[in-house]
């Protein structure tokens, strides 16, 4: 009778035990297949535990109880269910294909943060599917926040074009201004988060300086022009100083004729001072 009670007690306490395998046993391959490995080798190791338990028939009520917990426990975790990460190793796959020379540097390294992330959790068999779906997200974000880089071609051409010139050829303060906006220029140029619109800017300024540069002897040059006019009048009355001179030469070969003794001697000067003020 006392052996009676002590097995009716013992098929009692492990009654509980006994469903949650019976339960357990009825979850297939194919279901496992979808559910993180990490749960599934805690759900196959607590099954084992508690078939073990009840096929040795001396476990302790604290025994089955710690058993049926466990086994309740990861069956209740069935539903985690791993990521599908096709989508997002594909998105991976095309942002590892391009050269981030084309891009702005600061698009591109926030990009790259995403990518480090996205490589943690595909290499993660655990990852659910909830943390795939966000990562994908937070990637493909990035991704489209990428900009490239505006083209510079014309603002080196620029840049090269003020730096062959000769500054002595050109006056200071004109000089000086071309060399304010190369110093920006070059600055536009090798920050690598330049915008369009910033390179346009200087390229328009630096183009303005160059055409804006002034000749140094320029001026030089038309003074030069006027001397050598000036020269030209002072040979022509100095022509008709010499034609005088000769009449008067011829004057003083004639006897008949009074002497011009005494008297300042007739030359072309008038003319030529007439010329200079004329």
């Amino acid at each position: 009778y006392i052996k009676e009670i002590v097995k009716e007690d013992v098929e009692q306490h492990t009654k509980h035990l006994e469903i949650a395998v019976e339960m357990a046993k009825k979850i297939t391959d194919a279901e496992l297949d979808k559910v993180a490995p990490a749960v599934v080798k805690e759900f196959k190791e607590a099954l084992a535990e508690a078939e073990e338990l009840l096929a040795s028939g001396t476990a302790t009520q604290a025994q089955v109880d710690k058993s049926f917990d466990r086994l309740s426990k990861v069956m209740q975790m069935l539903s985690f269910e791993k990521g599908d990460k096709a989508e997002l190793q594909a998105l991976v796959d095309k942002i590892e294909a391009l050269d981030s020379k084309e891009y702005i540097t600061n698009t591109w390294d926030n990009l790259q943060k995403q990518l480090d992330v996205a490589k943690g959790v595909i290499a993660n068999e655990n990852a659910m599917e909830k943390e795939v779906s966000e990562t994908y997200d937070s990637l493909m974000k990035a991704f489209l926040e990428l900009r490239l880089k505006p083209s510079k071609e014309k603002l080196e051409e620029l840049i090269k074009k003020a730096e062959g010139l000769d500054s002595s050829k050109y006056t200071a303060s004109s000089w000086k201004k071309l060399e304010k906006e190369l110093k920006l220029a070059k600055e536009v140029f090798a920050d690598d988060n330049a915008t369009e619109e910033e390179i346009a800017s200087a390229e328009k300024s630096l183009s303005a300086a160059l055409d804006g540069l002034v000749i140094a002897d320029s001026d030089n040059g038309d003074n030069n022009n006027n001397n050598n006019n000036n020269g030209g009048n002072n040979n022509n009355g100095n022509s008709g100083n010499n034609g005088n001179s000769g009449n008067n030469g011829s004057n003083g070969g004639n006897s008949n004729k009074p002497s011009n003794s005494g008297k300042l001697p007739q030359t072309g000067g008038t003319n030529a001072l007439v010329t200079l003020f004329t």
